[in-house]
């Protein structure tokens, strides 16, 4: 089934269409839900969280591409069950490569108000700059939330290579986030 004919379905409130969703991106969503949390209940929470929160936002909403729009929702979800389950001293070993591009875009600098909003539109041009493998390296650490031992073996790198990588592109993520005077 197309992207197209489930934002369809969803407009029309056509109840299947949640299990469709399911079927077409309930493995993508579950690994990157699981990927922030850390944690199997939470993941099915978050998971049943963002059906619901998709089924509630199309209509009005209507997104040009489901499987981005989907992904986004649910990472924010997972992201503020993660945040709750920190604030009650509960750690976990997933939340490092939340800090660590944190330490770049945030650390001691002060925002002055920037919105997250805007945060992400540089973060976008950065990575336009950027070539395709280190590209493809940053989104799967800071965006899917993978391991340095998952990423070295879908691109065929050591770990050490990886963590190279990812420490560069974060100081000239910084460099540029300086230039742009947004830290």
């Amino acid at each position: 089934m197309t992207e197209a004919e489930i934002i369809n379905m969803l407009w029309e409130r056509t109840e299947t269409a949640i299990s469709m969703i399911d079927r077409e991106y309930g493995a993508l969503l579950g690994k990157l839900i699981y990927q922030i949390t850390g944690d199997n209940q939470d993941m099915e929470e978050c998971l049943n969280d963002t059906y619901m929160a998709v089924w509630d936002a199309i209509p009005p909403n209507r997104p040009e591409y489901l499987k981005a729009y989907i992904c986004r929702i649910a990472k924010n979800i997972a992201a503020k069950k993660l945040r709750e389950r920190l604030a009650k001293k509960r750690n976990s070993d997933h939340v490092y490569y939340i800090e660590e591009l944190g330490e770049c875009v945030s650390g001691d600098h002060v925002f002055d108000g920037i919105e997250e909003e805007l945060l992400t539109v540089y973060i976008k041009k950065f990575l336009d700059v950027q070539s395709e493998r280190n590209r493809v390296i940053f989104v799967k650490r800071y965006w899917f939330g993978y391991s340095l031992k998952e990423i070295a073996r879908e691109v065929g790198m050591s770990e050490k290579h990886i963590s190279v990588i990812l420490g560069r592109s974060r100081k000239k993520l910084e460099a540029y986030l300086r230039e742009e005077e947004i830290i």
